[in-house]
């Protein structure tokens, strides 16, 4: 999973006006900070930076205000999915093990998240 380092590496300090015109220009025509779905890099970013940005920073507040709207289930379905994801890569009798109870958590909170 993605780390605050890895924000950091990306952005510099997220708490920082700088930092947080770098992620904004960098959302300037994007959605989401990796890929064209909500991903770990996105909760990671979006937990770095704690707060909405200043309404002057416009597409980082929009990404903000996109990322906070999913609920918390939905984020931990995506962690899960994405972690299956991984863990699929390598195929070991204890891998496939895990990869199965992976799947399994993310079809529960797939259905959790379905019912809400």
């Amino acid at each position: 999973m993605p780390s605050v380092d890895d924000a950091s590496f990306m952005f510099g300090d997220l708490h920082s006006v700088t930092g947080v015109r770098c992620l904004d220009q960098f959302l300037a025509n994007r959605s989401y900070v990796s890929g064209h779905c909500l991903s770990e890099s996105d909760i990671v970013i979006f937990e770095a930076l704690g707060t909405c940005p200043m309404e002057t920073f416009l597409h980082a507040c929009r990404w903000y205000r996109h990322i906070a709207s999913y609920q918390p289930a939905t984020k931990v379905c995506m962690v899960a999915s994405d972690a299956v994801a991984q863990v699929s890569k390598y195929p070991s009798p204890a891998c496939l093990l895990w990869s199965a109870c992976l799947e399994e958590i993310a079809s529960f909170w797939k259905v959790i998240v379905s019912c809400a």
